[in-house]
């Protein structure tokens, strides 16, 4: 038999509040996705040369790593300002 639970909702209380994305992640989602199709339109070998030596790869790794740095570094920057804000107050 099963169990009545009136007025309980199994799901996350998110969708309860009638949860919304903000402006910064659908910015983050559309940058992402075009970042994504100007990649994968990209797929042939390109060579970068550092002072050190050579490196091929397809250029939609060429695209793909520096953006995913950049993405992390902003959120650690992100992250580390929120926290300084905490602690002021």
């Amino acid at each position: 038999m099963a169990e009545h639970t009136a007025g309980r909702s199994d799901g996350p209380p998110a969708a309860e509040a009638g949860w919304q994305p903000s402006g910064r992640l659908i910015f983050a989602m559309v940058l992402i996705a075009i970042i994504l199709i100007f990649a994968l339109a990209n797929l042939e070998d390109a060579t970068i040369d550092f002072v050190f030596g050579q490196v091929t790869l397809p250029v939609v790794f060429i695209i793909a790593i520096p953006a995913f740095l950049g993405f992390g570094a902003g959120e650690l920057v992100s992250h580390h300002r929120a926290k300084q804000r905490r602690r002021r107050g």
